[in-house]
């Protein structure tokens, strides 16, 4: 059994380029000392066939399991020090990256992708589980995904996470010193590999994420562990990482808890080649303003887009908004903040497009209170039965991660509506309000599926609305806007 799957997982180097023929013996032995057996080498002419990963690493993993070379909480270490002896050195890499880069930066980016997805560093059979639909009403579109290769995680969780490091190894999941780093009882990143950067005349690095939200879903990292701050050369960093990958969107989460993302300990961006619904959204409100369009846009989070194709004059207005939303307050609104309690961040997000740049500005609060305890611009307790973590900047966007859980319990509340005389009200858990609210407004006229997944866009929606610290607002929000920049028609 383990010499054909050996030579299975040997025609798959060979067809993805990961070892050359002449490699072919060499890697077999490596495989073999990871199972302690005896198999002896054999030379045999390669199908070359494009072969399946996944199922070669189950049966591994598997084999690895029934004969206690590995416990069953060790899966994930033990697939990574597999496809480890298929890596590449981090010298080889950067160095085939740097020349794809003088063809264009797509094919650089496209190149290393494709690498990544070979040595399984991107989880693409993982990535596959996640359940895609779309939601549409009147003013806006959004994407849903309902994550399967991910576990949630609870926003008290992530605000203790900023002050913590590990005691051992790397001090955050997004350190440099992760690259090639193993620990038997911990993780292992020795399939990791990643580019060095600079934006602004600063050190970061670039890798992608290995459990991708959207397609070539990747992070810049600054080289140095220090925390999320959202400062005036954000901006600028930004739009340098644009310059050098223009086909890219990037931005960053708030660098604030509840509103922020997931790791808050390390200054990180996120960034890929997706086109997000918030780039759809209408313009409400224009003005001029230095050589920029500012527009006020039709988003359940406010949210402002800065147009120009002036470097500097974008810079200008962009920080121009950031430094006054960071001071100002409305308690008529709920929007409390001071200079010594700061609970006002934002969202920058930026993209090129011919020689224009694009930035949409999101304005973010983290203000609780004892109505709100979780945040009164977080997801209501109303809508926890949906999405009870951060909405991040992925979501902020519009793209929708909600929570494995819900996979099983929309297929029960399916259930429910389809027989309500037989349901059992306790077995439907956290959704029993849902559910009951749903049952009066199903008629029939379009499928369960179908009804089920635009009410789930709708309670989305909702979250997002609850976000909004101008939601609903507008005459506030422009009076905002037309006190910074004093010239608002």
């Amino acid at each position: 059994m383990l010499q054909t799957k050996f030579r299975a997982l040997l025609d798959y180097g060979l067809t993805k380029g990961l070892i050359k023929e002449n490699e072919k013996q060499k890697t077999f032995y490596r495989l073999v000392s990871f199972f302690g057996t005896n198999e002896a080498y054999s030379d045999y002419k390669s199908k070359n066939k494009v072969l399946e990963l996944e199922p070669l690493l189950v049966d591994l993993v598997n084999y690895a399991i029934k004969h206690e070379i590995i416990t069953n909480n060790q899966k994930d270490y033990f697939e990574t020090e597999i496809m480890n002896v298929f890596s590449w050195s981090e010298t080889k890499v950067v160095q085939r990256f740097k020349k794809d880069y003088t063809l264009s930066p797509s094919v650089a980016l496209d190149d290393f992708y494709k690498y990544c997805c070979d040595i399984n560093y991107v989880k693409l059979a993982a990535i596959k589980k996640n359940k895609h639909f779309n939601y549409q009403d009147d003013d806006i579109k959004l994407e849903i995904t309902i994550n399967l290769s991910k576990p949630e995680k609870d926003p008290k969780a992530i605000a203790l996470a900023k002050n913590q490091q590990s005691k051992t190894g790397p001090r955050c999941d997004l350190c440099l010193e992760n690259v090639g780093y193993t620990n038997y009882l911990d993780k292992n990143k020795q399939t990791l590999r990643i580019i060095p950067l600079e934006l602004n005349k600063q050190p970061f690095f670039f890798q992608f994420s290995p459990y991708s939200y959207f397609y070539q879903h990747s992070i810049v990292v600054k080289n140095l562990h220090t925390p999320l701050k959202i400062t005036n050369n954000t901006i600028e960093e930004l739009i340098a990482f644009v310059d050098q990958f223009p086909t890219y969107i990037i931005g960053s989460n708030a660098d604030l808890p509840i509103v922020g993302g997931s790791i808050l300990s390390h200054n990180h961006y996120q960034c890929g080649l997706h086109s997000f619904p918030l780039e759809q959204a209408k313009s409400l409100t224009t003005i001029k303003y230095s050589n920029t369009d500012v527009s006020l846009l039709n988003w359940p989070i406010s949210t402002l887009k800065i147009e120009g194709n002036d470097s500097k004059s974008v810079v200008k207005a962009v920080n121009l908004l950031k430094n006054a939303w960071e001071s100002y307050q409305n308690k008529d609104l709920g929007i409390i903040n001071s200079k010594q309690d700061r609970h006002n961040s934002v969202n920058p997000i930026i993209r090129k497009l011919n020689n224009t740049y694009i930035v949409y500005l999101m304005l973010r609060n983290n203000y609780t209170n004892k109505v709100y305890p979780d945040g009164v611009f977080h997801v209501h307790p109303e809508h926890f039965h949906i999405k009870k973590e951060n909405i991040g900047l992925i979501e902020a966007l519009g793209l929708a991660i909600l929570p494995p859980r819900l996979d099983k319990e929309l297929k029960e509340v399916k259930e429910a509506l389809k027989n309500p005389t037989k349901v059992n009200m306790s077995d439907l858990g956290i959704q029993q309000n849902w559910y009951l609210q749903l049952k009066t407004k199903y008629r029939g006229d379009v499928s369960l599926d179908a009804f089920l997944k635009q009410e789930v866009g709708s309670e989305f929606k909702q979250c997002l609305e609850n976000c909004g610290v101008f939601y609903n607002h507008s005459k506030d929000f422009i009076e905002f806007v037309g006190g910074v920049f004093k010239c608002m028609k």
